[in-house]
């Protein structure tokens, strides 16, 4: 009988031993994966801020870029140099100028800015209004039409990655035809940045084939009507 209650003994203790060392194992398990988890939601984080900060690189470098693009291009209005700003246009698809001689948009097509003339009054385009053309545009919020005051909320050049003009469609209001809509929806959906200068116009640049070009120009002035 003693013998039996001594080998019940052992077999309890064993047993208890067994249990223990599951439990531990469980637990040892549990803190692995606790760490894991942890370690992989830093590296998530790591990785979250690392492509934060290179997109934050990238967008500086491409509007550094976009910005030695404008000195050229409001230069080429400055100095009335049809070379170079022919140059600030893509050979395929030239770009177009917006403006308004009646109710409905106009929207002319151009190839050779020397020949370009304003349907409201003949007039040549580099002698349009390009009152302080050198302003360097601010990447910040555009400007917004209130027409009370002053047309804009706000004065200065100022420049962001949105296509006001692509959700426009204004091309569906003027006296376009199918054929001569088609490469205006193009061209207007590669728009990558627009510019509104408020002591002027508003200007939309792509940038096609690893280069920037002017795509449209919309010279009519807010809130006239």
């Amino acid at each position: 009988m003693k013998y039996i209650l001594l080998i019940s003994i052992i077999i309890f203790l064993l047993a208890c031993s067994t249990i223990e060392s599951e439990q531990d194992q469980l637990q040892l398990s549990t803190v692995q994966e606790i760490i894991q988890t942890d370690s992989n939601s830093f590296k998530n984080i790591e990785d979250s801020l690392d492509s934060s900060s290179t997109n934050k690189q990238r967008t500086s470098l491409n509007n550094k870029e976009f910005l030695t693009f404008y000195k050229k291009f409001s230069a080429a209005i400055r100095n009335k140099d049809v070379v170079s700003f022919n140059e600030c246009m893509d050979t395929n698809f030239g770009f177009y100028i917006i403006e308004s001689p009646g109710a409905l948009p106009f929207v002319c097509k151009v190839y050779d800015i020397s020949k370009f003339k304003s349907k409201n009054n003949n007039t040549g385009f580099f002698e349009l209004s390009f009152n302080n053309i050198s302003n360097l545009p601010i990447f910040e919020e555009l400007p917004k039409v209130v027409c009370e005051n002053e047309i804009y909320d706000k004065k200065g050049c100022f420049a962001n990655t949105i296509n006001p003009l692509q959700d426009s469609q204004l091309w569906n209001y003027s006296d376009l035809n199918e054929k001569e809509i088609q490469p205006i929806q193009k061209l207007s959906s590669l728009i990558n940045i627009t510019v509104i200068n408020t002591y002027n116009y508003t200007f939309y640049f792509s940038f096609i084939e690893n280069k920037w070009s002017i795509s449209f120009i919309d010279i009519r002035i807010p809130c006239q009507a």
